[in-house]
C-alpha cells in the first residue's frame, strides 16, 4: 500500500515537471502566445503555473520593446543631425578653427625659443587698431558704397546689425551674471531660482556652529563662492553680442557659394560692417574699459562726453571718412570698380600729377588693409601664451598633455563663461533673430530687402557665428584690460572650436530654407 502511494506521488511529481517544462518550451519558441490574450487558455485551473511564466517573460518582452524604442529614437536623432550637416559646411568650419589651432602652435614656438618677445600680442594689438583696422575699413566700406547706392539696402543692413548686437546684448546682459556664483545662485526666471543654493549646506553649517556653541559662525562655515569682477561680466556680455562679422562668414560664403554669389553675398558682409564697426569700436570698447575701470574704483559715473570722446577712435574715423567719400559723385565715379581708378576721366596735367599720389596712397592703403586678418590671428595667439601675472605660462608635458590642459577650464567661471557664450551665441541669438525678421518682413518698409534670399542668408550666417577677435584688440589697447586677454583667448580658441557642429547644423538648415545654391 505505501508503495502504491509513493508510486502516485512521484506519477504525478513526474507529470507536474513535465508540464513546467513544456511551458517553458512553449515560451522560448512563442512569447507572443503568453502576451497576446487571443492565445490565452481558458481553463486558468491548468496554467496556473504558465501564467506567473507569462508574467515574467512579459516583464522581459516589455523592458527589451523600451529599449527597442529608445534606440529607434537614437537613430531618428542620429539620422536628422546627419542630414542637417553638409560636408562643405562641416569641413570649412573645421578647417577654420583647424587653422587657429596651427597658428597658436606656431606662435606658442616662437614665444618659447625666444624669438618674439613677451608684449608680442600687445604691440601687435596697438598697429592693429591705429593702423591696420582702419586701412581695412577705409578700403571695403569706400568700394562697398561706391559700387551700392541702394539706400534701402543700406539700411536694411545696417538695422540687422544694430538688431543682432542688440539681442545678443540683451541676452548677455541677462545671463552673463551666471559667472559669478553669488549672481547665479539669485537668479530668477518668472519667480523660479535654478540655481539656487541647497539648503543641505546651510542646514550643516548651522548644525556644525550650534555643536560648536558658536551660533554666528554660520555663514564662515558656508562654502566661499567663487567671485567673478563687473569687468569680467562686461566682457561676457560684449563677447555675446559682437560676433565674428567678416573673417569667418567670409570664409563660409566663399567656400559654399559660386562665384557670382559668393561676391555679391560678400559685399552684404562690407555693408554689414559698415554698422557693425562704430558699434565695436564705440559702445562695445567703452561698456568693456568701463567695466573694468569699475572694479578698480574708477569710472563709477556715466558720462556722454567721456564716452564720445573716447568713439572717436581710428577705426570710428576711416569708417566716417569712407562714408563722406563713397556718397559723393567724385567717389562713386572713382572707386566704381571696386578700387581706385580714373581711367576714362581726362585729368588737367596738374590733377594728373595729384591724382597719381593719391593712386599710389591708397594702393598702400589697400595692401595694409590686407594684412588685418592675419595679424588679428597673431594677436589672438599671442594674447593666448600672454602671462596675466608675469610668470611664465605652464606647459603641460606631452601633446596630449597639451590638448587636455588646454579643454581644461581654469576655473568654474570660465567654465560658465563657456556655458553662456555657447548658449547665447549658438541657441539664442540665432532664434530670436530669426523671430524678429520674421517679424520685420511684414513690414512694408523691410518687406523689399527681406524678399533676397542672399541678404537673408548672409544676415542668418551672421546671427550664429562665434564671437570677434577683435575683442581681445579692444582688451589689449587698456593697461586696465591687458589681463584679461589670456582668459578671453582661452575662451575664444574653445568657443571656436565648438562652434563647429552647431554652426555647421544652422548653416546647412539656412541654405536649405533659403533654397541657396551650393557649390
Amino acid at each position: 500500500m505505501r508503495s502504491l502511494q509513493h508510486t502516485k506521488v512521484s506519477h504525478c511529481a513526474g507529470t507536474q515537471l513535465c508540464r513546467q517544462r513544456h511551458v517553458a518550451r512553449l515560451s522560448r519558441k512563442d512569447t507572443s502566445r503568453l502576451i497576446d490574450p487571443q492565445h490565452v487558455p481558458l481553463n486558468s485551473s491548468k496554467i496556473g503555473y504558465s501564467s506567473v511564466g507569462g508574467k515574467k517573460r512579459a516583464g522581459s518582452v516589455s523592458v527589451r520593446t523600451t529599449g527597442a524604442l529608445g534606440t529607434a529614437q537614437a537613430v531618428g536623432v542620429y539620422s536628422f543631425v546627419r542630414e542637417s550637416i553638409d560636408p562643405v559646411v562641416l569641413t570649412s568650419t573645421t578647417s577654420a578653427s583647424l587653422k587657429l589651432l596651427i597658428i597658436c602652435m606656431a606662435v606658442r614656438w616662437l614665444s618659447e625659443s625666444g624669438r618674439i618677445p613677451v608684449n608680442t600680442s600687445v604691440v601687435l594689438a596697438q598697429v592693429s587698431f591705429q593702423l591696420l583696422i582702419p586701412c581695412m575699413l577705409f578700403v571695403k566700406v569706400v568700394s562697398i558704397l561706391a559700387m551700392q547706392s541702394d539706400p534701402g539696402l543700406l539700411v536694411g543692413m545696417a538695422v540687422a546689425a544694430v538688431t543682432q548686437i542688440g539681442v545678443g546684448a540683451f541676452w548677455g546682459r541677462l545671463l552673463s551674471p551666471l559667472v559669478d556664483e553669488d549672481s547665479m545662485s539669485s537668479f530668477k526666471i518668472a519667480g523660479w531660482a535654478p540655481f539656487a543654493k541647497k539648503k543641505a549646506s546651510t542646514t550643516v553649517a548651522e548644525a556644525t556652529s550650534k555643536a560648536m556653541g558658536v551660533p554666528h559662525a554660520t555663514a564662515a562655515l558656508l562654502p566661499k563662492p567663487e567671485k567673478a569682477s563687473a569687468g569680467y561680466k562686461s566682457l561676457i556680455a560684449a563677447a555675446c553680442a559682437f560676433q565674428n562679422s567678416f573673417t569667418l562668414p567670409a570664409v563660409f560664403l566663399l567656400s559654399l557659394l559660386p562665384g557670382a554669389i559668393a561676391d555679391r553675398a560678400v559685399a552684404y558682409l562690407g555693408l554689414y560692417l559698415l554698422a557693425w564697426s562704430p558699434c565695436l569700436w564705440s559702445f562695445g570698447l567703452y561698456s568693456i574699459q568701463r567695466g573694468y575701470q569699475r572694479d578698480q574704483g574708477m569710472g563709477q559715473t556715466f558720462s556722454w562726453s567721456q564716452m564720445l570722446k573716447g568713439t572717436m577712435n581710428p577705426p570710428v574715423i576711416a569708417v566716417v571718412l569712407a562714408v563722406c567719400l563713397g556718397l559723393t559723385p567724385i567717389g562713386q565715379s572713382i572707386f566704381s570698380t571696386g578700387s581706385m581708378s580714373t581711367a576714362g576721366i581726362v585729368l588737367p596735367f596738374e590733377l594728373s600729377i595729384v591724382s597719381f599720389g593719391l593712386q599710389n596712397v591708397y594702393e598702400v592703403v589697400e595692401m595694409l588693409g590686407g594684412g588685418t586678418l592675419a595679424i588679428q590671428t597673431l594677436v589672438l595667439a599671442a594674447s593666448l601664451l600672454q602671462p596675466a601675472d608675469g610668470a611664465p605660462p605652464k606647459r603641460a608635458p606631452g601633446i596630449l598633455g597639451e590638448i587636455k590642459s588646454f579643454f581644461k577650464s581654469e576655473s568654474l567661471a570660465e567654465t560658465r563663461a563657456i556655458c553662456v557664450l555657447g548658449i547665447v551665441r549658438f541657441i539664442l541669438a540665432p532664434t530670436t533673430a530669426i523671430l524678429l525678421f520674421r517679424m520685420l518682413s511684414q513690414m512694408t518698409l523691410f518687406s523689399t530687402v527681406l524678399s533676397d534670399p542672399i541678404f537673408l542668408f548672409v544676415v542668418a550666417v551672421q546671427s550664429v557665428m562665434p564671437s570677434a577677435q577683435n575683442l581681445l584688440i579692444a582688451l589689449q589697447l587698456n593697461q586696465v584690460t591687458q589681463g584679461a586677454a589670456p582668459e578671453l583667448a582661452r575662451l575664444l580658441l574653445k568657443l571656436y572650436a565648438l562652434a563647429i557642429l552647431p554652426v555647421t547644423i544652422w548653416v546647412t538648415g539656412f541654405a536649405s530654407r533659403l533654397a541657396i545654391p551650393l557649390v
